[in-house]
């Protein structure tokens, strides 16, 4: 990154390295309108000015016409350092071709300011995405191609909007830069209406929308149906450039943070040490399960799980192992469970299952079946079992019983599960009887 400070002032010059250089960024310094002409002269490329507005030799306004005529800063920023606030010597400066004027008697402001714009450059540098480009004109779109490509792009380039859409619902973009007026029955405005009605994240992806006839109505009429921006062409490539890096680098940050979001969602909702869901899911997800069950009229049963003799299982071998048992069980349960269903860690060895469109005499099936599959694990060569207690939405005296009900119900089977020598199911059934019990065989 190249940084061009014209500046008298060796302790301000000092100061801007100091906080410069560490970012990595090469800095042409000068003093007098002369030294600054001479360096733009013999660099290809400057990212942003600062400069001071008294200098050896003359004051900012007599360079910034100068610089804005050269190729290396026509397009550069040029901050303006100066000790006037007068509100009409700022209007002045901007309308000289200043980009921002800061005042020295707050450098902090803009010493923070600079190590900001670093950053933002740095971050616009490293952007590269995939591009889905749609234009009719073959001279105009190899053009615009290569200085996409130039820039760091991939560009997949179109003429017709038919093919654009096939490509844009197969592969991934981060773009789509489209002209209006197009060969074939769709137009860009057709293709964008077909993007924005797309399910998912597909339908949100940044559209810029480009046009020859620069009509006010038609550049309201885009922006209204959901284009993020409007080009007129033939279009600035370096103004292009920044319009579509703009638009990338915020579609790949709100990337970004949707993954933290759902990793963060995810933290919040599974248990780390078995991937299953955890009790704050289930305290969320399963009173609308079985409100969508009692709704539906279809019977869903919930299983309490606790693992036999546990706490000797950690004394004796301690707490990694102990680890390993949970796990193994957990996947036992998760195997001889549905998609449908939901499996979670209670807490500590307990586990709640909740059986959907499953009725009570099912539910006491699966829970022997789950029982089966755990006595038969022996992670890390020990002998594990488990008591499961059983319950359904219809066993419950209630008309429209709640988790805690059929959670209280399902838990105090589980205590009789373990007062028959555990290792078995117990169900419990308000309707008509008290419980069930299922034996392991050979009892």
């Amino acid at each position: 990154m190249n940084v061009l400070v014209i500046e008298p002032s060796r302790s301000m010059n000092a100061v801007i390295s100091s906080i410069l250089s560490p970012l990595g960024v090469c800095i042409k310094q000068a003093a007098s309108i002369k030294r600054a002409k001479f360096i733009v002269e013999n660099i290809s490329d400057v990212d942003f000015v600062v400069m001071g507005s008294e200098l050896e030799d003359g004051t900012a306004k007599n360079l910034i016409k100068y610089l804005r005529q050269l190729t290396a800063t026509s397009h550069s920023p040029v901050y303006l350092l100066t000790s006037n606030d007068d509100h009409d010597a700022y209007a002045e400066f901007l309308g000289k071709g200043i980009t921002e004027v800061f005042q020295k008697n707050k450098p902090g402001e803009f010493f923070e300011f600079l190590k900001n714009k670093v950053m933002y450059i740095n971050n616009k540098k490293k952007v590269h995405g995939n591009i889905l480009y749609i234009e009719d004109s073959e001279f105009e779109a190899i053009l615009v191609e290569d200085y996409l490509t130039d820039s760091g792009f991939t560009v997949d380039t179109f003429d017709c909007a038919e093919d654009a859409l096939t490509a844009f619902e197969e592969k991934t973009f981060d773009l789509v830069l489209s002209d209006i007026l197009l060969k074939g029955k769709m137009s860009g405005l057709r293709l964008l209406l077909k993007i924005r009605s797309l399910a998912g994240s597909k339908s949100q992806i940044p559209f810029i929308a480009m046009s020859s006839s620069y009509d006010e109505v038609r550049k309201v009429e885009l922006l209204s149906e959901g284009a993020n921006d409007f080009i007129a062409k033939p279009a600035l490539c370096e103004e292009l450039v920044a319009r579509v890096t703009n638009l990338v680098l915020n579609q790949q940050l709100k990337n970004q943070v949707e993954v933290q979001r759902k990793e963060l969602e995810s933290l919040a909702m599974l248990d780390q040490l078995t991937g299953l869901y955890n009790r704050n899911y289930l305290f969320r997800s399963i009173p609308e399960k079985i409100s969508e069950s009692i709704r539906h009229k279809y019977d869903s049963c919930l299983l309490v799980v606790d693992i036999d003799k546990f706490k000797l299982v950690n004394d004796t071998y301690g707490h990694a192992v102990g680890d390993k048992v949970l796990t193994a069980v957990a996947n036992a349960i998760l195997k001889c469970c549905r998609d449908e269903d939901v499996v979670a860690r209670f807490g500590g060895e307990e586990f709640v299952v909740l059986l959907s469109h499953c009725d009570y005499v099912c539910g006491l099936s699966k829970a022997e079946e789950i029982r089966k599959s755990v006595e038969i694990l022996e992670p890390e060569g020990l002998t594990i079992t488990a008591s499961f207690g059983v319950t359904s939405i219809q066993s419950v005296a209630k008309v429209k019983p709640k988790f805690e009900d059929l959670f209280k119900l399902a838990d105090s089977a589980v205590y009789k599960a373990k007062d028959n020598g555990r290792n078995c199911v117990v169900g419990s059934n308000e309707l008509p009887k008290s419980a069930e019990v299922i034996r392991r065989p050979g009892e």
